[in-house]
């Protein structure tokens, strides 16, 4: 425990603090959510009663629409950190949701990342003898073992993932090209979508996007959200899983 000393907040801080309370919902999947409650409402408690802007002002005025997320176990999530905390291999049974059942599995856990409403674990699989990522919430139980380890020097999680398009990953390299129809390009080229994004205008006011992924599923998953909007050029396995997705998925109708 320790004593913040005090602090100068002028208005635009104190909108700041507001909007991230709001932000916070967000990680109501998980136990930090009270923790930074408590600190936010601590913070409140600490304002003069006079002030321009109250936090409580704001809660009819401004909203913030996560997306949704995954139910974690405190206990296994508290687990986890801990063992990312100390450098500790964690001794993990795990559950794939296309599996019927659960195996046991061992995992020096290098970084943590949350994503679309999931929180992960990236590191050494011991299983596999290799980096992989594995979802929190498909963890079933977890204990932190007395076996230390050390992230490899080579490990960068912001240079392996500076490309990524999802939270997938792989050696490979692929150069994705999607055309958009006219109605669906402007709300494409308004969004930062992937750091290597380009787009090429056509006469017809389509535009051609471009972009390079070490991974394709999820590429898949965001071209189908544009239905007939979107059509993909390159290269031809995405083209071809987009197809049989589509195909499958009329087959079902």
């Amino acid at each position: 425990d320790f004593v913040l000393p005090a602090l100068r907040i002028t208005e635009s801080d104190l909108f700041a603090i507001c909007i991230a309370e709001k932000v916070l919902v967000q990680y109501r999947n998980t136990p930090i959510f009270e923790k930074l409650t408590g600190v936010f409402s601590k913070l409140e408690a600490y304002l003069p009663e006079k002030i321009t802007v109250h936090p409580s002002a704001l809660e009819e005025r401004l909203s913030f629409f996560p997306e949704a997320s995954t139910r974690i176990d405190p206990e296994i999530w508290a687990t986890a950190f801990k063992a990312l905390r100390a450098g500790h291999t964690l001794d993990f049974r795990y559950k794939i949701p296309t599996s019927d059942s659960a195996y046991d599995n061992r995992l020096d856990p290098y970084h943590a990342v949350g994503y679309r409403g999931e929180w992960y674990l990236i590191g050494r699989c011991h299983y596999k003898d290799a980096l992989r990522v594995f979802g929190l919430s498909r963890i079933q139980r977890a204990s932190v073992s007395d076996d230390a380890f050390r992230v490899p020097e080579d490990f960068d999680f912001h240079s392996q993932w500076h490309n990524h398009f999802g939270i997938i990953t792989s050696e490979e390299e692929h150069e994705v090209r999607i055309r958009f129809t006219p109605d669906q390009a402007p709300y494409v080229k308004e969004r930062d979508w992937h750091p290597t994004q380009t787009f090429e205008e056509l006469p017809d006011g389509s535009t051609i996007m471009g972009f390079s992924v070490p991974h394709l599923f999820e590429v898949k998953r965001w071209v189908l959200t544009y239905g007939k909007g979107a059509k993909v050029l390159a290269p031809p396995e995405l083209l071809e899983m987009v197809k049989d997705e589509l195909e499958g998925a009329l087959g079902s109708y």
